[in-house]
């Protein structure tokens, strides 16, 4: 058996804007672009592609992203 996580975004816990930018730091860290943010100040959001690396989860300065 084969047991796989991938990253959930909480968007309680995520706002867009607490970044002078707008963007979010896990769109540029993922090593995957499994994360993409449709433009600054925008909810990012899981596309696909995930493979679990945890990168996101450590970026994220809200605890907004978290592996299931």
């Amino acid at each position: 058996m084969i047991l796989m996580s991938l990253a959930v975004i909480d968007h309680k816990k995520c706002e867009p804007n607490h970044s002078k930018d707008g963007l979010c730091i896990a769109v540029s860290v993922c090593p995957t672009n499994a994360i993409e943010q449709e433009s600054p100040f925008e909810h990012p959001y899981i596309v696909g592609g995930c493979y679990a690396c945890n990168k996101c989860v450590e970026s994220c300065p809200l605890n907004a992203i978290t592996l299931v």
